[in-house]
């Protein structure tokens, strides 16, 4: 039995579903906060933040982004690489969309750092208070503030970040409300996209996801491809197939071609090659979706050979 208070009054509920209630029961759930975690959670974040702050990276990512989000998406509005560059441009410029998508907790600043962190979140929080407010020391008058102003500009790179990490959100968003849903509905699909603030309730994985970089992430993905075939299975097998589809002309193509036979396995697992004249290029996998791809190739490369 649980009970929620309306109007200043108890009101009681019967829970049958033991997998619900400790969904609800661990909404407040306390990290771990000794000293132990706290070490290794900055390490963590250390690590993390280094790597998701090339720019590099962000390009790769928003690329994987979209095809997963269009992959898992049950509303129907996202499309493609069109959906994340107009997307990138809403967060860009702080939009009404993507203020009440941030306000609702939708958005994620710093995703893979902060999502399993409640103490790096409460960071960013006091950053944000700060950011608002009126600094009289703004002027560079001594190192102490050269060093401010130099941070202030990591500060900038770190919001074009995040408008790439939340490009796919907004349009999400945006398409939900177009489509008559309420802003709870739209804020809810746009942070199911891919939710980093999940931890799982065992504790053992509770202690990966906040110590391991990027364990968490991945562990969201799976969980978020498996409920996304479960839930849309005729949508998600219609998209999965078209980018298989995709995936193995391309291979058909590549296969007899020497530049493509001497890439190490690694190159061919986790991009898609394109060879225009002398020109090679390349284009990220997506997550989750593209992981099975990478199996599927690499078997039928190895009984090719």
């Amino acid at each position: 039995m649980v009970h929620v208070l309306l109007d200043g009054k108890p009101v009681y509920s019967h829970i049958g579903d033991l997998i619900l209630l400790r969904a609800l029961t661990s909404v407040h759930l306390q990290s771990w906060n000794n000293m132990v975690m706290k070490t290794a959670r900055f390490f963590k974040r250390l690590l993390t933040a280094g790597v998701t702050s090339t720019p590099d990276f962000m390009l790769r990512n928003i690329v994987r982004d979209t095809v997963h989000a269009w992959g898992v998406d049950r509303t129907g509005t996202f499309k493609p690489l069109v959906g994340s560059f107009k997307g990138t441009i809403k967060t860009m410029r702080k939009d009404a969309d993507t203020v009440r998508m941030m306000a609702a907790g939708a958005a994620f600043h710093g995703g893979y750092s902060y999502g399993h962190d409640p103490g790096a979140g409460k960071l960013v929080v006091e950053k944000l208070i700060r950011k608002h407010g009126i600094d009289e020391d703004s002027i560079l008058d001594t190192p102490k503030k050269l060093a401010r102003f130099m941070k202030y500009g990591w500060d900038r790179w770190q919001d074009l970040g995040s408008s790439f990490e939340n490009a796919t959100r907004a349009r999400l968003y945006e398409g939900v409300k177009a489509k008559g849903g309420t802003h709870l509905e739209a804020a809810y699909e746009a942070k199911d996209i891919m939710d980093y603030s999940m931890g799982g309730d065992w504790p053992a994985v509770r202690f990966l996801c906040e110590t391991v970089p990027f364990f968490g992430a991945r562990m969201t993905g799976l969980q978020r491809l498996g409920r996304g075939a479960y839930e849309n299975p005729q949508g998600f097998l219609a998209k999965g197939a078209m980018v298989a589809l995709a995936s193995v002309l391309l291979y058909l193509n590549n296969r007899d071609r020497e530049e493509f036979k001497e890439l190490e396995h690694r190159d061919r697992d986790n991009y898609y090659h394109f060879f225009i004249g002398d020109q090679h290029f390349r284009m990220p996998k997506p997550f989750e979706i593209g992981g099975y791809l990478r199996d599927s190739a690499g078997t039928a490369d190895r009984v090719r050979n």
